[in-house]
């Protein structure tokens, strides 16, 4: 693309040049309309170059968010497969008191205990303790 001004230096020129004139000064309007000619055509085609990158650059992204969706299905499948939850806690119980009551159950990497986010009390259940697939926890009773 063109900016309006290119265009209508280069009809301005065109314009100059029609009239009646000698020789020489014709040969440099001639040689000034080339310029902007080639000026013009130099534009276009960096134009053409930036829609071309623009466009293998949206190929790109798609491609990074079709993996990106690839892996977070599958990060997700793999933390629920190692994750239980756990219900009537007692409102006092710290992380670190129910990884030592469930660390018979096999390695526990992380317990989140969710807070009231207006009181910043503890809601009383442990959505999901993190740590071997859910097949070792199924055998046994955390009663």
């Amino acid at each position: 693309m063109t900016s309006r001004g290119s265009t209508q230096r280069v009809m301005k020129a065109t314009m100059r040049c029609e009239q009646p004139m000698g020789a020489a000064s014709l040969g440099i309007c001639r040689q000034r309309l080339t310029a902007k000619q080639e000026e013009i055509s130099a534009m276009k085609r960096r134009v053409a170059e930036m829609e071309e990158e623009a466009a293998k650059l949206r190929e790109m992204q798609a491609s990074l968010d079709q993996t990106h969706q690839e892996l977070t299905e599958s990060t997700k499948d793999d933390v629920d497969s190692r994750s239980i939850f756990v219900g009537n806690v007692d409102y006092s119980a710290s992380p670190e008191e129910i990884q030592a009551h469930f660390q018979s159950c096999g390695s526990i990497n992380r317990v989140t205990i969710l807070l009231d986010k207006f009181t910043g009390q503890p809601k009383g259940y442990v959505p999901k303790a993190h740590g071997e697939p859910r097949s070792g926890y199924a055998d046994h009773s955390f009663l």
